[in-house]
């Protein structure tokens, strides 16, 4: 996957918080095999300095990685879509059936909003998106809400039978999630996937028109429930 960008006349940084927590019948927490990683297009963003590396790795909190800390560099002036950066993946096989979707990912507001920010947008999704998947329209001081489609992607390897492709964009500014293709569920079945089995599919647009922010952005929370399957 190429990552869609034209040129480079500046930068802004904004500190992203993504965390997931992990549930059983009677809400409370548990393990499961799940944990965040570099996606499909990371090596490429990366290399561009405009993603880091994942601060929390596998293993690095018992057997799973609940949080990752990241500066998503955005490009000054030039609308700037990163694809796929990261992912949220299995480790091993499952041992129970769970469910994520739409309706699990909630907003986390930041503490203060960013500066010299226009718009700043995460993009979670259970299918690996294409350029076009997602469209945000700018001017020198303003953006669009995202307009989200699916255009030829695929389910995520660990989305089996009942899963429903779909993206849905939270606003990093102000921690809320703006926009969705509709209802959208990766269903994973027990005994299902291995390492590195992708579920979720996280990707950004950064827009500034003035110089670096150094507050830290928004972020989302992504819950993993209990399955039927």
């Amino acid at each position: 996957m190429g990552l869609a960008i034209v040129m480079v006349s500046g930068t802004v940084l904004a500190d992203v918080v993504l965390t997931y927590s992990v549930a059983n019948n009677l809400n409370t927490g548990a393990t499961s095999p799940f944990t965040f990683a570099e996606g499909s297009n990371f090596v490429t963003a990366n290399g561009l300095g405009m993603l880091p590396a994942p601060s929390c790795n596998p293993g690095a909190l018992g057997s799973d990685c609940y949080q990752l800390d990241t500066t998503v560099v955005g490009v000054q002036y030039v609308p700037t879509e990163i694809l796929n950066g990261y992912s949220f993946e299995e480790t091993e096989a499952t041992t129970a059936a769970w469910t994520v979707g739409s309706t699990s990912i909630a907003g986390v507001a930041p503490s203060t909003a960013p500066t010299n920010v226009v718009c700043a947008y995460a993009f979670i999704s259970d299918e690996t998106l294409a350029p076009g998947d997602v469209t945000v329209s700018t001017t020198s001081t303003s953006c669009t809400t995202p307009s989200l489609s699916l255009t030829g992607a695929t389910l995520n390897a660990a989305c089996g039978t009942g899963s429903t492709g779909g993206i849905s964009a939270i606003d990093l500014t102000t921690g809320t999630v703006v926009a969705t293709t509709g209802p959208w569920t990766c269903s994973i079945a027990s005994g299902s996937g291995a390492a590195s089995t992708m579920v979720l599919t996280i990707s950004y647009f950064i827009y500034s028109n003035t110089g670096r922010s150094t507050t830290a952005a928004a972020g989302a929370s992504i819950q993993i429930s209990p399955g039927s399957s």
